[in-house]
C-alpha cells in the first residue's frame, strides 16, 4: 500500500465522518463544518516522511565468538553489547537501538555462547520474557535454526513455555522449532526457556511445575533478558518488577550474579534519558545499572551513505503527475514499476536472475534490490533524503517539494 495514497483516503473517511456527524440545519452554523475542514491546519497535519540512515558497522577485527559465527558482519552497537554480555565477565545491560537494529542478536549470541560453554550441566541457564506469544513464537523459529545450523550448538536445548500448549507439541529441538512439550520441560529443563511474564508467574505458583526448577543450583540462572521493555509500565511494570524477585528468591540467585537485559526501540538516548532509564531498570530487576549500560544505536552520516550520483534522469512533470494519479487505481508493484520507468532505463532496472520470467518483475526480491540501488545513486532521491535528514528526520511532504524545487538539476528540453 502506498503510504501517501493510503493518508489520503484515511483523511478523507474522516472528514466524510465528521460531515455525517455533524449535520446541522441551523443558518447560523451553515457552511461551518466545511469551512473547518476546508483549513489545511485545521484538522489533519502532514503526513509526515521520515527516515533513518543506516546503522554504521562494526570497525573491531575481534571474533568475539569463533564456535559459533555470526554469519553477517554486526553493527557497532551489536559489538558493544557483545563486549558487555560476553564471558567471563557479562554486565547487566539495556539495548535502546531502532526497528530492525538487531537487538535480538545483541543478547542471542551471548546467550548461546554460554549455554554451549555448559552443555550437559542441568538447568535454565537463560529466560527471556516477551510480552506477546506470537513474538515469542517468532523468535522461537529464529533460535531454532540457529541452533540446528551451527555444529558447535548441539546438545542446546531452547523451549517455549506460552499460554497455550499446541496440539501436537515438539518433545525436542527441529530445525524449525523449539521444544513445546510441557511434559519434556518438566523433566528435562531447557537451557533457555521463552515465555511471557503471566505464564511465568504461573511457573513459580504451580505444583506441577515445580520439576522446571529442580535442577537449578543458585548459580544456574546466568541472564534474564526482558524484551520490548518500554511496555511494562505503570502497575504491569510492578508486577513483573514482584515476579522477578519471587523468581530470585525461589531459585536463591546471589546479588549481582544475574545478567539483567533490557531491549526496546523506543526508549530514551539523551542523557537524562539514560539517568531516568537505568533508575527504572533498577527497579524492574533489583540489580545496579550504571548510565554506561545503555546501548544506543549509532548512524552513518549523511555523507557516508550515499555512493556517487550515477543517475540524474528526471522526468517530465505532467507524465510523472498523470503516472501518480493512474496509480490510485493499480496495485502497489504495478505502480512502482511505471514510476520506475520514468526515472531509470529500461536497460537500469532488468535483473539477470536464474530464471528469465522474473527479470522484469516487480514482485521479484531482485528486482527490488536493484531498485534500491538505482535509488540510493539517483540524483533526486538523494537530495530527497538530504531534505529530510537536515530537516530533523521528519519533514512534510508540502516541504519536500518545496525545498526539492530549489535544487538546480539539469534542465532537460522539456522544461525550456
Amino acid at each position: 500500500m502506498n503510504p501517501v495514497l493510503l493518508a489520503t483516503q484515511v483523511e478523507q473517511g474522516l472528514k466524510d465522518l465528521v460531515r455525517y456527524n455533524f449535520q446541522t440545519n441551523s443558518d447560523n452554523f451553515k457552511g461551518m463544518i466545511e469551512t473547518f475542514l476546508s483549513n489545511p491546519d485545521s484538522f489533519f497535519k502532514g503526513p509526515w516522511i521520515s527516515v533513518d540512515l543506516t546503522f554504521q558497522n562494526s570497525d573491531s577485527t575481534n571474533v568475539d565468538f569463533p564456535d559459533i559465527p555470526l554469519g553477517f558482519e554486526p553493527y557497532l552497537h551489536q559489538q558493544q553489547a557483545f563486549e558487555r554480555l560476553r564471558l567471563p565477565s557479562p554486565k547487566s545491560t539495556l539495548i535502546s537501538t531502532g526497528t530492525g537494529s538487531g537487538k535480538t542478536e545483541c543478547y542471542l549470541w551471548p546467550i548461546l555462547e554460554a549455554c554451549r560453554l555448559s552443555i550437559g550441566q542441568p538447568g535454565i541457564k537463560a529466560i527471556i520474557i516477551y510480552p506477546m506469544n506470537a513474538l515469542a513464537a517468532d523468535q522461537a523459529k529464529r533460535i531454532a535454526r540457529v541452533i540446528h545450523s551451527t555444529p558447535a550448538l548441539e546438545g542446546v536445548r531452547c523451549g517455549l513455555y506460552a499460554d497455550t500448549e499446541p496440539k501436537s507439541p515438539n518433545d525436542s529441538m527441529i530445525a524449525e522449532g523449539v521444544i513445546t512439550s510441557r511434559k519434556h520441560m518438566r523433566e528435562n529443563p531447557p537451557d533457555i526457556l521463552l515465555t511471557n511474564y503471566k505464564m511465568l508467574d504461573y511457573l513459580l505458583l504451580r505444583s506441577q511445575d515445580k520439576k522446571l526448577w529442580a535442577k537449578n543450583n543458585p548459580d544456574t540462572l546466568q541472564f534474564l533478558v526482558v524484551d520490548e521493555l518500554h511496555t511494562f509500565d505503570g502497575a504491569q511494570g510492578t508486577d513483573l518488577a514482584l515476579l522477578i524477585r519471587r523468581l530470585k528468591s525461589r531459585l536463591n540467585t546471589p546479588q549481582d550474579h544475574l545478567v539483567c537485559i533490557g531491549s526496546s526501540a523506543t526508549l530514551g538516548i539523551e542523557k537524562k534519558s539514560q539517568e531516568l532509564l537505568t533508575a527504572y531498570a533498577e527497579k524492574i530487576f533489583g540489580e545496579k545499572f550504571e548510565t554506561t549500560s545503555v546501548i544506543q544505536e549509532n548512524r552513518k552520516e549523511l555523507s557516508e551513505e550515499f555512493e556517487n550520483v550515477e543517475h540524474i534522469l528526471i522526468p517530465n512533470p505532467d507524465e510523472l503527475r498523470a503516472t501518480v494519479e493512474r496509480g490510485i487505481e493499480l496495485d502497489q508493484p504495478t505502480i512502482v514499476q511505471e514510476l520506475a520507468k520514468l526515472f531509470f532505463y529500461e536497460s537500469d532496472l532488468e535483473t539477470k536472475p536464474a530464471n528469465a520470467e522474473t527479470m522484469n518483475n516487480p514482485e521479484d526480491d531482485e528486482w527490488k534490490l536493484n531498485l534500491g540501488r538505482l535509488l540510493w545513486s539517483h540524483v533526486a532521491f538523494q537530495r530527497v533524503i538530504e531534505i529530510i535528514c537536515l530537516g530533523g528526520r521528519a519533514e512534510t511532504i508540502d516541504s519536500i517539494v518545496d525545498r526539492l524545487a530549489e535544487a538546480k538539476f539539469l534542465r532537460p528540453k522539456w522544461s525550456a
